[in-house]
């Protein structure tokens, strides 16, 4: 639940000029989904974040990473 959240906080703050505050959410769920039941969410989160970074091309770089 707390992932989901997380995402909604995400789409919230980039739809209102927040690119920081987004990609710290999303960073935050990769680092929950990496300790949660075993990785079972992490490619949910990565792919959130990954998502994030292709819509903007100043985080273009960070989802290179991703």
């Amino acid at each position: 639940m707390q992932l989901e959240n997380r995402v909604h906080i995400a789409r919230y703050l980039e739809e209102n000029g927040d690119l920081e505050g987004a990609l710290q959410a999303l960073e935050e769920n990769v680092a929950v989904a990496e300790s949660f039941q075993d990785g079972r969410w992490l490619k949910n989160a990565l792919q959130d974040l990954q998502l994030l970074c292709m819509n903007h091309q100043s985080l273009t770089k960070r989802g290179l990473q991703v």
